[in-house]
């Protein structure tokens, strides 16, 4: 058995092959981040959207939501101005948690 052959059968075995690589795919897109404040333009521009968007409207609404920032599409479920909520494929988001929203 030649030096070579005989050193691969003790290089260590990954049963998992590929594992570590999703999970540090994972943990990466899943860092926090911080919530970027709006500038005036950004928010004058959300709320006009907000403005002509109504229940069964198609959007794709960019929000944040526990130190990250999620995108959700699909119809308005639910538009509630007193609560300030748009329910977009079953998530409930604050108007204030918008970061981008167009109507599709």
């Amino acid at each position: 058995m030649s030096r070579i052959d005989r050193a691969k059968q003790f290089l260590p075995f990954d049963s998992m092959k590929g594992l570590q690589e999703a999970l540090r795919a994972e943990e990466a897109k899943r860092a926090r981040v911080e919530k970027r404040e709006l500038g005036e333009e950004d928010a004058a521009r959300i709320s006009q959207v907000l403005g002509q968007t109504s229940r069964g409207d198609a959007v794709r609404v960019t929000y944040y939501r526990s130190g990250s920032y999620l995108t959700a599409t699909g119809e308005v479920a639910a538009f509630d101005t007193i609560r300030r909520t748009l329910t977009v494929e079953g998530q409930k988001i604050p108007f204030d948690d918008i970061s981008d929203i167009e109507r599709c």
